[in-house]
């Protein structure tokens, strides 16, 4: 090879470079995150079921499963779930759930107890259990807990 072939394929490696590292740079200052930002996150909008009158935790390979059982004022309650309502402030080595349920669409009975009691449940991994202490379930007017 040549010294002017050599020289030119040096050149032609540097306006490679040269070009390459503007990649991308034109539009840097764009983003995809739509514009005003990410919209707050939904809240649940059911209420909170009124007593827990049951917590059981119960041991899988891979986790716990977390069974609460709850007493609604009236019968008719429906849509229920524990909502994972842990955040930094919550105590350390604490698991906290919210026992929610959509009440009924029409006016309803009170009825009995047994007529009213719903159940819900959620599972924990074993990464989301780990320095776990105390898992609690809260209601209107009181929590269960329970240790894993």
């Amino acid at each position: 090879m040549t010294d002017t072939a050599r020289h030119l394929t040096q050149i032609a490696a540097v306006l490679g470079v040269a070009l390459l590292a503007a990649c991308g740079t034109r539009y840097a200052e764009n983003s995809l995150a739509p514009e005003g930002g990410y919209p707050a996150p939904l809240s649940d909008g059911r209420p909170l079921v009124a007593q827990i009158t049951g917590l059981q935790l119960e041991r899988t390979a891979g986790g716990v499963i977390i069974r609460a059982e709850g007493l609604p004022t009236v019968q008719g309650y429906w849509n229920a779930g524990l909502v994972n309502v842990t955040s930094d402030r919550t105590p350390k080595g604490s698991l906290v759930y919210e026992f929610r349920a959509r009440p009924p669409l029409e006016a309803m009975p009170a009825g009995t107890p047994a007529s009213r009691r719903i159940e819900a449940a959620a599972y924990a991994n074993s990464i989301e259990i780990r320095g776990i202490s105390t898992i609690t379930v809260t209601g209107a007017q009181n929590s269960r807990s329970a240790r894993p």
